[in-house]
């Protein structure tokens, strides 16, 4: 997928750890039970007990302590897939003015939490499937639209930056329609400069890299499907000729886009 999205799910006594969160994603923490501690941005030593949703806002450092055994669902993303919850969070996050929030929480509503108990029993049941996780994001932004009011979601989503996954947004929709990083830059309105520095600290990466990376992974993705062909893999890759797929298999997989195909993704071994 183009879109990271995933849930997890952590059973913590008071002496753990917290596990670490990529930075470069949001993260909103619904905890079922327990009492726990976050330092986030500016605002430390806040207390959140069972029952509260959280957001924590990527690229703004945060650290997690516990005073009980606590049971945490995490959703975990990048970007909202679904182009009303971006209009939904554009509405909200207007709502309250900055210098006013104050990283409160929401509450899990009975609905939501039935949610959230169906997502960590499929968790436990270690259904990990990247649809089913993408299936559920969109149904969890669609339970914040149907069953909290526009102030309780200006609370939890205020602190999404609109900026941050319009960047996002527009580097995922259109990376395979441009040339090159000049082109990208120019499609945003930036010197490429700015639009590399940028993107640097967006992607930990750079543009040229990433993009390398990111067509290889669905390409290696693509490859595994039952009856995949080598132009399957092509319009995946957006290449303008097998000779230049096959350049890019020999690079990446060591191997021709027929025999990766056979080896279900992952090259010669």
């Amino acid at each position: 997928s183009d879109y990271t999205s995933r849930f997890r799910y952590l059973k913590l006594s008071c002496t753990d750890a917290f596990p670490p969160l990529n930075t470069n994603h949001n993260h909103i923490l619904f905890i079922r039970e327990g009492n726990i501690v976050i330092d986030c941005g500016s605002f430390k030593d806040r207390e959140f007990v069972g029952g509260d949703i959280i957001l924590l806002p990527s690229f703004i450092d945060h650290h997690i302590t516990f005073k009980e055994n606590s049971r945490i669902l995490i959703s975990s993303f990048d970007v909202p897939i679904e182009s009303c919850d971006k209009l939904l969070i554009d509405k909200v996050s207007m709502m309250i003015k900055p210098k006013d929030y104050d990283f409160l929480p929401i509450k899990i509503k009975d609905t939501v939490g039935y949610f959230v108990d169906l997502i960590i029993i499929y968790l436990e049941d270690k259904i990990n499937c990247e649809h089913l996780h993408v299936l559920k994001q969109k149904e969890m932004f669609f339970n914040f639209k149907w069953y909290y009011s526009d102030m309780e979601q200006a609370l939890l989503f205020h602190n999404l930056s609109v900026a941050t996954y319009e960047f996002k947004r527009v580097i995922l929709k259109n990376y395979q329609k441009v040339s090159n990083t000049d082109e990208m830059a120019q499609l945003l309105g930036m010197s490429r400069r700015k639009f590399e520095m940028k993107f640097k600290e967006q992607f930990s990466d750079t543009y040229a890299n990433w993009v390398l990376k990111h067509i290889s992974n669905k390409i290696s993705y693509k490859s595994v499907e039952p009856g995949v062909t080598i132009n399957d893999l092509m319009i995946c890759g957006n290449f303008s000729s097998p000779t230049a797929l096959n350049r890019f298999c020999q690079k990446f997989f060591k191997c021709t886009p027929g025999q990766l195909i056979m080896n279900k993704g992952t090259g010669k071994q």
